[in-house]
Order: structure tokens, then C-alpha cells, then sequence
């Protein structure tokens, strides 16, 4: 079920430092993942293959007609696609953008029985399989 898979996958990235969440899961992979593993990972976790969620995921603390509703995400999602940038901050941002994925399960506003939840949620999972060896290495 992707929904264990997802929480297993994520619960490290409550031991790590920063003044919010979401600032603690970019400062770790920031602090972490140098440039050219970054980059070797971004290619495989966004692509035409594996596109971003479309639409973003939101932030359920807001209803879905609240213009903070996806507000944060949306930001997130252009620094993933912004080719100028360094590859360490996108990966961030699209870390960011699975922490809000996490944040909705862990509040229960996902629904294994929604084909669009599960989906959601297997994508934070394939990006956290692919993340959380590369944090667990560079952290050793």
C-alpha cells in the first residue's frame, strides 16, 4: 500500500533542524546533496516519463478556493522546472513539494479508496526511494 510505503519513507525528515517543516526538509537536502548528485537524481525523478504532480499538491490546512491552497506548492514547482537554479535547490523544492504530500497523509486528508490520492502518493514514494539513499549516504 503506498500509504505505509510513503510514511516509512518519510518519518526522517522529522529529526532534522530548521525553524518550519517544510525549511527543515529543504536545509537538509541543501546541506547534504552536493551539485553533481543533485543533478545525477533530477533528471530521474522529473522527467516527461515522470512528470510533476499537475496540479500541485496542496496545502490542506486551506480549502481547495483559498488562494493559499496551493500557493506554496506552485512556487516549489517552478524552482524544480527552473533550469537556472542550482540543482541542489530544486531538489529541494521538489522535496518540498513531497513533504506537502506527506503532511496531507499524516493529517488524513488522503483517501487510499481516490485513484488521484494514491497517485499522489506513489510519487512521493518514487521520489523518496531514489532520495533518502542519496541523503543516507552522504550523511555516513
Amino acid at each position: 500500500m503506498p500509504f505505509t510505503a510513503f510514511g516509512q519513507r518519510s518519518t526522517p525528515y522529522n529529526a532534522v533542524g530548521g525553524p518550519t517543516e517544510r525549511e527543515r526538509v529543504r536545509s537538509v537536502v541543501q546541506t547534504f546533496i552536493k551539485a553533481d548528485k543533485a543533478s545525477e537524481l533530477l533528471p530521474r525523478l522529473v522527467s516527461a516519463e515522470n512528470p510533476l504532480p499537475n496540479p500541485p499538491p496542496g496545502d490542506t490546512r486551506w480549502s481547495a478556493s483559498d488562494p493559499r491552497f496551493r500557493r506554496d506548492s506552485v512556487i516549489e514547482a517552478a524552482a524544480v522546472n527552473d533550469a537556472g537554479r542550482p540543482s541542489p535547490e530544486r531538489l529541494a523544492a521538489l522535496l518540498a513539494l513531497v513533504y506537502q504530500v506527506r503532511c496531507s497523509l499524516v493529517h488524513g486528508n488522503k483517501n487510499p479508496d481516490r485513484h488521484q490520492d494514491n497517485e499522489l502518493v506513489w510519487w512521493g514514494v518514487s521520489v523518496l526511494e531514489e532520495v533518502v539513499p542519496a541523503l543516507q549516504d552522504a550523511m555516513s
